[in-house]
């Protein structure tokens, strides 16, 4: 009984031990697996990456997690806690607790598989979203690669397009600089610049001894008048009239030319002197023929000087041919006009015309030297009237290069003809009236004739290039001011015939001068057809009677009632008279004897320089 009784209590202490032990083992085994499914699990795989993740799946995972872990042991305390208190038996307590971690293992792993799956959904889905978002960017790329490269394509089209435009335009402005540097704004003709170089190639060709050439130098006779009458408009427009109609007449092979204001120029090609004489003198024809319409109310007839020149082997140079081909037009002006010269070497009056030419250096050098000199001749009172001003005729003379004294008549006519007379007159008033002004008593030291004259009058005289000159006589007004000369003192003289070509601009120039205190001398005078006509529009001082009538004023009865009636016509209007060329005695006599106030001459004074100091 007793030994039964023992085995019975052992057998259930071992089984109460083994319920125990099964339950425990059972609950840390499970604990253990769990903490080491954990512990050992991918960060990147299963359940951790659930866990880890920041999705709403992972927060959930990590917020079961705790709970899952704490709920084996609870569950365990819990069941071995029934079984000691006998609630429960062992293999009910056993079999709640493995079904109670079954369920915890299944609502622990369930979601998460749940998550996990839809996570791998997700990302298969995601995957192919990308896969077909990288195939639309893919495609997309390679559609703006492809439009990207027509566009570069294009802006290379267009590049070319612009750089073809560019280098048309380029070309069409260099091609229209060349034009506007070779030929004449204003007419559309060839101009100076491009027709010396025509022409040098002219010379050239012709030096060579195959070709001979023709040099046509054209110049308009009536221009100025048209210019004058109704203003450069018209001037212009004329020039382009006659520059078109001057292109019908010569070949398509020649070079025609507006050389400067109203000249124009023509190289006739391979041609002969027969040919462009017949060529010029049909251009001068039709020029004649021509009328000038200025708004329909004005009509004007033209003419035309033409210069021919040969090109051949003796030809030296081109502006040689040039300088000849002027020359020969202005000797065509100097016969009459409306006419055509033809160069010869030796023509005397060309001779004469080069000659004036070469004079044109020789003065401009001269006055940059300073050699020229100025001279004076006594204007000798006739009567012995102590109320007559003593007179001095300021000349002017030229030293040239060996130091001989010049006559003026050997330069003025180049002077006048290439517009040097201007400087030489500012030249004379300049220097005369710095040197005179200078001289602290020049009234007496240059006026010993009589103790009771009223002083000196000293005449110079002016060409009239510096009567057109509109600045000419501020010009002399402060030369006045600066020099401290009286008005007074000075007497201005032009000829007759520079009065009388432009009557009303040479009265307004005297005027000026007169109201400003000088007086002014007539030179001259009896030379032009209408000199009485002229004279009563001049209000001038003094008349000198052409040197003409007066050296022959002994011999010739017609000489001395010309001189007779200047002075009667001279002293009825008050302006004291000058007879010029008294070279002896019986001419100062016969002045005398008809009641000229002074003379001037050989017979009298001689020219003598200038002593300033």
């Amino acid at each position: 009984m007793k030994a039964n009784t023992a085995i019975g209590l052992i057998n259930a202490h071992f089984y109460q031990f083994s319920s125990f032990t099964s339950i425990a083992i059972h609950t840390a085994i499970a604990f253990i697996l769990l903490i080491f499914g954990i512990l050992f699990a991918c960060l990147k795989r299963g359940l951790m990456m659930i866990v880890t993740s920041q999705s709403a799946g992972g927060i959930m995972a990590r917020n079961l997690l705790p709970t899952a872990i704490m709920f084996s042991p609870v569950i365990c305390g819990l069941v071995l806690f029934g079984y000691r208190m006998e609630i429960c038996t062992a293999e009910f307590g056993l079999c709640m607790l493995s079904i109670l971690n079954i369920i915890v293992f299944a609502v622990l792993i369930c979601p998460l598989n749940i998550i996990d799956h839809q996570r791998r959904r997700s990302q298969v889905t995601l995957q192919k979203t990308n896969e077909e978002l990288e195939t639309r960017v893919t495609r997309r790329t390679n559609e703006l690669l492809i439009a990207l490269e027509e566009l570069q394509q294009e802006i290379a089209e267009r590049q070319i397009i612009e750089q073809a435009l560019f280098a048309e335009k380029e070309l069409a402005l260099v091609t229209l600089l060349s034009w506007q540097a070779s030929h004449d704004s204003l007419t559309g003709l060839v101009n100076r610049r491009e027709f010396e170089h025509r022409l040098t190639q002219a010379v050239n060709n012709a030096q060579t001894g195959k070709e001979q050439h023709i040099l046509c130098y054209l110049d308009l006779d009536q221009f100025k008048i048209v210019n004058d009458t109704c203003g450069h408009a018209a001037g212009d427009e004329l020039l382009c009239e006659v520059g078109h109609l001057f292109q019908t007449y010569i070949r398509s092979y020649d070079t025609l030319a507006r050389l400067g204001g109203d000249e124009f120029g023509i190289i006739f090609h391979n041609c002969s002197l027969e040919a462009a004489v017949l060529i010029a003198n049909t251009i001068r024809e039709n020029t004649q023929k021509f009328r000038f319409v200025w708004q329909q109310d004005k009509i004007f007839n033209l003419s035309i000087s033409i210069g021919l020149v040969v090109l051949n082997a003796d030809t030296p140079n081109m502006n040689s041919a040039l300088s000849a081909a002027d020359a020969a037009c202005y000797v065509a002006k100097n016969q009459g006009r409306n006419r055509v010269h033809i160069y010869q070497a030796d023509d005397l009056e060309l001779i004469r015309q080069y000659g004036e030419m070469q004079w044109v250096s020789r003065i401009t050098q001269a006055l940059e030297d300073n050699r020229f000199r100025l001279y004076y001749q006594s204007i000798v009172p006739v009567t012995n009237n102590d109320s007559e001003t003593v007179h001095y005729e300021v000349l002017l003379r030229l030293v040239d290069e060996t130091g001989k004294l010049v006559s003026p008549m050997a330069f003025i006519p180049a002077a006048e003809r290439y517009n040097l007379m201007q400087t030489i007159d500012r030249w004379v008033i300049h220097t005369f009236f710095t040197h005179l002004g200078q001289s602290v008593d020049f009234p007496q030291s240059h006026c010993p004739l009589l103790e009771h004259s009223r002083g000196c009058l000293y005449t110079i005289n002016l060409s009239g290039a510096s009567i057109n000159d509109d600045k000419f006589i501020d010009f002399v007004c402060d030369q006045f001011t600066l020099h401290q000369i009286p008005p007074e003192a000075i007497c201005f003289e032009i000829t007759e015939t520079v009065a009388i070509k432009n009557l009303s601009k040479a009265a307004g120039f005297i005027r000026a001068l007169k109201e400003f205190g000088c007086c002014f001398a007539l030179d001259d005078f009896g030379s032009g057809m209408s000199s009485f006509a002229y004279l009563k529009n001049l209000p001038v001082d003094y008349l000198k009677i052409d040197g003409s009538f007066v050296k022959h004023i002994v011999e010739e009865p017609i000489d001395l009632a010309m001189v007779d009636a200047i002075n009667k016509i001279g002293q009825v209007m008050g302006i004291q008279t000058i007879a010029e060329f008294v070279e002896n005695s019986e001419i100062l006599q016969v002045i005398q004897n008809l009641g000229v106030n002074y003379a001037q001459g050989y017979g009298v004074a001689r020219p003598v320089p200038f002593l300033f100091n």
